[in-house]
């Protein structure tokens, strides 16, 4: 692709090419690619108006895409507008909008060609249990039934009654089943564990497949699976995983067999898992070319997958890959077929070259063999090429390299020594562009090839003009080949013709030469020039031997014999042979690790992999025809279990910053941590020998937006692990701040709404207004549009007054409003606005006669979160605040009034209301305020009065009414705390403790 992507969707066209939507890379992405299976490439679609990431996607009945939920550039956008794509025009529009924006949720395509989107997570983090149906044919959506409990990382699976079976997510182990002609949910059995984040597969039966993910609770990696049967509505175990995964993907083929790509465990994976219904087992295929995790897939034609994008160990840049299903089509053999040789079909769509004739004899064109030979070649899977075996006076590549590269019936494109050395173009159609169709070499006096004979090179063409070229090539080291140009070749015409020369065949000590055709009608000369259109073949052929057919000679080099070995280890090998060595096979204990065909022959070994103990390497070369030799040797595998484990402690997942972030990370293991290392979007940015390092690193050179952070431990074996990823955001633009209404210069009575008008392209967290030269606020911050902020004028003296909006981002850039200058003329004198008394170091009114006291806006905030001045503003400063949280998102006690209920002056004996406005994290019972009152402020001896419950969480009034006692000088305390006991002082991180005096007649 032309970014790196993870989180992304990718949805399989109706044109069988596959859309790329979104996703994160250096930020989150708005942008769109399509692959073409065809082509094998990557293009650019239209774009989507917005970015997101970690989405969903459904493809309509009219082939048209939705775009569903997900999350925006910033952590707190959960965009309820959905997408439309149109293929046919590559345009985008709009879908209607969820009533809720929500990430990891489920969208399935009902049999009806309704869309339902149910649970996820909400822009709070909490869970959802909403669900909702979108109907094409009006373009809207409407609430559906809600599920019976909120799930988050759930799966939701079709079946063929045409109900939704929903699986796990955050809740216990639980299932349940929507029915869209009834729009209501039933439950069913529970699945045999709880997880979430994990695969479901419809198998071909109708029953459904659920393996991988993670328990919610423990947050293990479960290898069990098991299968749901909707006929008993019943749960069975089935086959274990080899590997426990998360963050897989996976796949359902054709042949109803299901496939578990990659994903992530102690480290990104590569492997490779299968589930046979037949058996009810898994198995392990050849594994992935990268390690991938959050990555993409999709099924194409021929059960091929598609594999692009996702996380690893490295930097994965926009890296694609296909999977391959072996063929599961038995193959009709030669005996079957009556054939003794030649040539025919497999009868799985291949080509089948029939041996089977004695030596000096080769196969006619009935099919029978003859004494002679007719030089017909054969596919050698080793040389990855035709080739003729018995030396002759010819060898013809025959109907082996009919096409190109997909084109046409050519078996094993794109037929050059070493497979993929030299590929063709893809592009055009069967016999009517170019292709090279046939390579045939013959000496002119009828003897067998061999050096210095003359022969004639005939290469039969499809030729779609007479400006196509073919260029030929010759080497006489089929194993490290070295192309010598022979000449260039032009076509007389259009359509198939043989085109000839004549040769000196040179001398080599080899006993094989190759002859290559590179047939072109673009690019540049040379035996691999690129091409659209261009084709590239070879022909291996046998020349009378200079040399003995000798076996192969090798030894291994390292590691030394009795060596002690561990983490991953390079095993090197000498070989030697007089007609070149085939390749090189590694082994352990008997136990093949891999092969390699070009020297110098090495194998990557990973020792961690194999038990600790003396075992046995060894190495086997062949030669040409299958000669082989073998070098041993011992050695003991001395590694240190478990591998490290690493943890980045700071910052915390979801952070903010405009410049500087504050880095801890940690490594362990048993035998020590050699190297720690800090990585940014992938990018090494610290590392150090020391298990835990500390330090501030500046993120000027990021660009603003999302990034993500992770760590790896080494130990002294090479063993790495690697830390979960941690996400972080960018932000240097500071807020637009304006306040709209009241204008500047108004007058102003009574209660009066602020207006502000904040903005950040990234987001802002809080806004406020304050009174200018009181550094105080006229109300709590809010922290939602619009901003409106709620001017209590009777409490403040009649006169002109200047306020300043401040709007803060999440990083904590702050953006200031114009000045406005207002005047506040109300028609009677307020009489109970309390004023901070430093003596007493508490908030008061000493004016007797009044009919209530209060505190405004001078306790707002605890401690040293929010604006509140002259913390902790108990009197005498008897009693400290907690200083945990933060400001509006923890607890906080904001404001205290006394006030009779009769409108008369405060007296004794008078029946009084007191109101706290507190701002409340949870109202699940662990925030409570208790209220306490004293009859001599000078000398405060505090009386329980009672405790009150917060009904929700965020900023209300509590309130209750109690008896003044006789005392000239009164006081009421509020104690705002999270959990212990009550007191009128009490220690706690998140308490708050203020006061309230008041003159009294």
């Amino acid at each position: 692709m032309s970014v790196t992507r993870y989180a992304f969707s990718t949805t399989l066209l109706t044109n069988g090419k596959v859309l790329v939507v979104g996703g994160s890379g250096d930020a989150t992405l708005a942008s769109a690619e399509i692959y073409d299976p065809g082509t094998g490439t990557f293009s650019a679609a239209a774009s989507m108006p917005n970015s997101r990431r970690s989405h969903r996607a459904v493809r309509l009945g009219d082939g048209q895409v939705l775009i569903i939920g997900g999350m925006g550039s910033i952590s707190s956008d959960y965009p309820t507008l959905v997408r439309r794509y149109d293929p046919a025009t590559n345009t985008w529009s709009t879908a209607g909008s969820l009533t809720t924006g929500r990430t990891s949720h489920t969208v399935t395509l009902l049999a009806d060609g309704r869309v339902l989107a149910t649970g996820g997570s909400a822009s709070n983090y909490s869970g959802l249990a909403s669900c909702e149906l979108f109907n094409p044919a009006t373009g809207t959506w409407t609430s559906a039934a809600p599920l019976s409990v909120a799930r988050v990382g759930h799966s939701a699976t079709l079946l063929p009654s045409g109900k939704v079976l929903v699986v796990g997510g955050n809740a216990a182990a639980s299932a349940e089943l929507y029915d869209p002609a009834t729009n209501t949910w039933s439950a069913t059995s529970a699945p045999l564990r709880a997880r979430r984040f994990h695969e479901a597969f419809l198998l071909q039966d109708g029953r459904v497949l659920v393996a991988a993910g993670e328990d919610p609770g423990t947050f293990e990696l479960p290898t069990s699976t098991e299968i749901y049967d909707p006929a008993t509505g019943s749960w069975t175990p089935a086959g274990a995983l080899s590997q426990a995964r998360k963050q897989q993907a996976g796949v359902l083929l054709s042949s109803g067999k299901a496939l578990l790509f990659g994903g992530y465990a102690s480290n990104y994976l590569d492997s490779i898992e299968r589930f046979d219904p037949a058996t009810g087992t898994w198995s392990t295929v050849s594994p992935l070319l990268r390690r991938r995790g959050n990555h993409g897939t999709a099924l194409l034609s021929g059960d091929k997958v598609l594999l692009v994008g996702g996380l690893s160990t490295s930097p994965m840049g926009g890296s694609a890959e296909l999977y391959m299903e072996e063929n599961t089509c038995i193959p009709t053999t030669c005996a079957e077929s009556g054939k003794d040789c030649g040539t025919l079909s497999d009868g799985c769509g291949g080509t089948l070259i029939c041996g089977g004739c004695a030596s000096g004899q080769y196969c006619s064109d009935d099919n029978v063999c003859t004494v002679g030979s007719n030089g017909n070649a054969h596919y050698d899977a080793l040389l990855q090429a035709p080739r003729c075996t018995e030396n002759g006076a010819l060898c013809d590549s025959i109907g082996l390299l009919v096409g190109r590269s997909g084109l046409g019936p050519e078996p094993h494109a794109p037929n050059t020594l070493a497979g993929s050395s030299c590929s063709d173009g893809n592009l055009g159609t069967f016999h009517v562009y170019a292709s090279l169709d046939r390579l045939k070499v013959s000496t002119l006096d009828g003897t067998p090839l061999a050096p210095g004979k003359q022969v004639r090179i005939e290469a039969t063409v499809w030729a779609n003009s007479t400006s196509n070229k073919l260029e030929l090539y010759l080497t006489t080291n089929v194993n490290a080949p070295s192309w010598t140009y022979i000449t260039t070749l032009t076509p007389s015409g259009t359509g198939a013709q043989t085109l000839s020369t004549t040769y000196t065949l040179p001398s080599s000590a080899t006993a094989r030469y190759a002859l290559r055709g590179a047939f072109r009608s673009d690019g540049q000369t040379g035996p691999c020039s690129s091409g659209y259109y261009n084709d590239h073949d070879d022909l291996v052929f046998p020349v009378s031997s200079v040399s003995g057919d000798l076996p192969p000679t090798v030894a291994l080099t390292a590691p030394a014999a009795n060596a002690q070995v561990q983490g991953t280890v390079l095993i090197t090998a000498d070989a030697t042979d007089d007609e070149g060595i085939a390749r090189v096979e590694f082994y352990l204990d008997g136990q093949l690790l891999g092969t390699d065909t070009r020297a110098p022959y090495t194998y990557s070994w990973a020792t961690q992999n194999s038990a600790n103990g003396q075992r046995q390497l060894q190495a086997k070369a062949y030669d040409s025809i299958g000669q082989e030799a073998v070098s041993s040797r011992q050695v003991q595998v001395l590694n240190h279990n478990p591998v490290p484990t690493s943890a980045i402690l700071m910052p915390s997942s979801g952070q903010w910053t405009a410049d500087l972030l504050s880095i801890q990370a940690r490594g362990s293991d048993d035998t020590g941590v050699t190297l720690l290392e800090v990585y940014v979007d992938g990018t090494v940015i610290h590392s150090s020998t020391s298990s835990f390092v500390n330090f501030s690193w500046s993120t000027s050179g990021l660009s603003e937006g999302s990034h993500t952070m992770f760590s790896r431990a080494y130990d002294a074996a090479g063993q790495m692990g690697e830390s979960a990823l941690v996400y972080f955001f960018v932000d240097r633009t500071a807020p637009v701040a304006t306040i709209t209404s009241p204008q500047s210069g108004s007058t102003v009575q009574g209660v009066v709404t602020v207006t502000v008008d904040a903005t950040d392209e990234l987001g802002i967290n809080t806004a406020d207004v304050v009174l200018v030269g009181r550094n105080t606020t006229i109300a709590p911050s809010n922290n939602s549009s619009p901003f409106l902020f709620t001017w209590h004028t009777q409490s403040y003296a009649n006169g002109t007054y200047t306020l300043q909006a401040r709007a803060r981002d999440w990083a904590g850039n702050q953006g200031l409003s114009t000045q406005v200058q207002i005047t506040v003329a109300n028609s009677t004198q307020p009489s109970g606005g309390a004023t901070y008394d430093s003596t007493r170091k508490a908030p008061g009114c000493t004016q007797a006669g009044v009919a209530s006291c209060d505190s405004g806006s001078l306790l707002v905030g605890r401690a040293t979160l929010g604006p509140e001045s002259n913390a902790p503003n108990t009197l005498y400063s008897s009693c400290q605040d907690g200083t945990a949280g933060s400001f509006h998102a923890d607890e906080s006690l904001d404001r205290l009034k006394v006030s009779t209920l009769d409108g008369t002056a405060l007296a004794a004996g008078k029946t009084v209301r007191i109101e706290a406005t507190v701002w409340a994290w949870s109202a699940s019972g662990s925030d409570v305020l208790d209220l306490y009152y004293a009859a001599d402020a000078n000398s405060p001896s505090w009386a329980y009065l009672t405790t009150l419950t917060p009904s929700a969480s965020g900023q209300q009034v509590l309130s209750t009414i109690y008896t003044l006692p006789g005392g000239a000088l009164q006081a009421v305390r509020g104690v705002f705390r999270y959990g212990g006991s009550p007191g009128s002082c009490v220690t706690g991180s998140y308490n708050d403790h203020d006061d309230l005096f008041f003159a009294v007649q």
